[in-house]
């Protein structure tokens, strides 16, 4: 099955807990612009997100796209003036909820090369309670970042993930013991650039809270040397990735 042929796709744990069946129409808002879509919808695992809307002008949302240079789709006009970006659609599918159950743990780190170049990136990964992996990460920061400031960014794009997993807990782990006490108020931020970071961090975790319970726990290097290995492997490639496996 391709699917460049199916306008709206959905990963086969979501259908299950909507109980939505492969064909069933489905109704979608867009938030923040007050209009819907009708599709039918195809149930597929091998999409990287929980639901993919595939081509927005056959569903006849987009008037124009707005795309850059690097191919990500910047901004979306509506065929009655609306403008949304792609990272702020959400799926609406009535008062039906996904159920919440078991606890995932995220690692995170950050590295920051001593070299000439002194080139920066970040990594994450999402394990679950019985130690099966379902999201790893990395990226590349450039050159005028520091490690503490790519820590803050492996922490934001791994809350990123864990959101949309349906878990009830999510244990936060990380070798940065002056990360984690920013995080718990136990230290202050200070630098400003670190502020919207943290800032950012706070904002997606009081998101997750309203489902979940957040800890957070210190690890050694040792123990978190998997998370070093991707944000080495963002440094190297001047890479973004994000690999899902569920």
């Amino acid at each position: 099955m391709s699917i460049g042929d199916d306008l709206a796709v959905m990963q086969p744990r979501i259908a299950e807990a909507l109980e939505i069946g492969e064909g069933q129409t489905v109704e979608f808002e867009i938030l923040g612009t007050g209009e819907s879509i009708f599709a039918p919808v195809t149930i597929n695992d091998s999409i990287c997100s929980d639901v993919l809307l595939h081509d927005f002008f056959a569903l006849g949302i987009a008037e124009s796209v707005t795309i850059s240079f690097g191919g990500n789709v910047d901004e979306i006009v509506t065929k009655s003036g609306n403008k949304f970006s792609t990272e702020k659609q959400e799926m609406w599918a009535g008062l039906r909820l996904v159920q919440k159950k078991g606890t995932i743990c995220l690692y995170f780190n950050g590295s920051k090369r001593s070299n000439i170049e002194g080139s920066a990136g970040h990594g994450f990964c999402i394990i679950s309670e019985d130690g099966k992996e379902l999201v790893r990460g990395y990226g590349y920061g450039g050159v005028n970042c520091d490690d503490h400031e790519m820590e803050y960014s492996g922490l934001i794009d791994g809350l990123h993930w864990a959101g949309r997993l349906d878990a009830i807990k999510l244990i936060i782990r990380g070798d940065s013991e002056l990360t984690l006490n920013e995080l718990k108020g136990v230290s202050q931020v200070r630098s400003p650039k670190l502020r919207t970071l943290h800032a950012e961090v706070k904002k997606l975790l009081k998101k997750i809270k309203k489902d979940a319970v957040v800890e957070f726990e210190q690890l050694s290097r040792d123990e978190n040397v998997y998370t070093d290995r991707l944000a080495n492997l963002g440094i190297d490639t001047k890479q973004n990735l994000t690999a899902c496996n569920w």
